[in-house]
């Protein structure tokens, strides 16, 4: 069985069913800005997974979240020995509606296997607090 490794701003639990982590951030109005975004790999093989889900359960009241998969690089200064190569990459972004200024959230649920090949899922839980200026 391989550990997953995530490489992220927020780290997600290992032994809770589902756990919450808040993420704060400001961003500026009027465009489209990436709030949060993590590589996903395990460590033995350096492969990246695709059956990691997301799901908005909360939008925020002035603005659009959307998680997008990409293929990224995984950045030397990881520690890591897939540092430098590519992976999966989840990427949070909001955009506010035109001309909107001051606070919002939303919530965005991810889940995938606790183990490569394992049924069972575990979740995690994001609270995202932006400020729009």
């Amino acid at each position: 069985m391989f550990r997953w490794i995530f490489v992220s701003i927020f780290l997600f639990a290992a032994t809770l069913p589902a756990t919450a982590k808040t993420h704060s951030v400001t961003v500026p109005a009027n465009r489209t800005s990436a709030v949060l975004s993590f590589h996903l790999y395990i460590e033995a093989n350096c492969y990246y997974p695709s059956d990691v889900k997301s799901d908005v359960t909360r939008q925020g009241e002035h603005g659009t979240i959307k998680v997008v998969y990409k293929r990224l690089k995984i950045p030397d200064e990881a520690r890591t020995r897939c540092a430098g190569q590519t992976a999966g990459a989840l990427i949070v972004t909001y955009t506010p509606k035109r001309g909107y200024r001051g606070e919002d959230s939303a919530r965005i649920v991810f889940r995938y296997p606790r183990y490569e090949g394992a049924i069972r899922t575990k979740s995690d839980i994001l609270n995202l607090k932006i400020t729009v200026k």
